[in-house]
């Protein structure tokens, strides 16, 4: 198998990021599910590894759209047009969501920091108190 994609099939590189992705989008469904779960005082070590792994999905989402973009993906097999555009309709509409996604993480995660902040929380393990 080649790195880069062919007429007939995705490369190497683009099926790892995809494989890589799914899969750490299981386990921050997991993690999420989890850090519902657990005592608030417990589930410092799940957030930052939900927080993590996050941003790593993001970035590898990141990595896969500029992939996507340099290299061209295999020819699709012949269709009805509303079919091809509901294809690409799905495809593009999982992109925009793990996007939108990883922002909303971003924003809630820098919102709750910002709260914290105004309330006088302070991470001990930063502070050292």
């Amino acid at each position: 198998m080649t790195l880069r994609s062919s007429a007939d099939s995705y490369g190497s590189l683009a099926r790892a990021l995809h494989w890589l992705s799914a899969e750490l989008i299981l386990v921050l469904i997991a993690l999420g599910i989890a850090m519902t779960r657990v005592n608030d005082g417990d589930n410092t070590t799940l957030y930052r590894a939900h927080v993590a792994l996050g941003l790593l999905v993001a970035l590898l989402t990141i990595a896969r759209a500029v992939w996507r973009f340099v290299e061209p993906s295999p020819v699709t097999p012949p269709m009805a047009p509303w079919r091809r555009w509901l294809y690409l309709a799905n495809h593009y509409a999982l992109y925009v969501g793990l996007f939108a996604l990883a922002v909303t993480g971003i924003v809630t995660l820098a919102a709750n920091s910002a709260a914290d902040e105004r309330r006088g929380f302070r991470d001990r393990g930063r502070s050292g108190g």
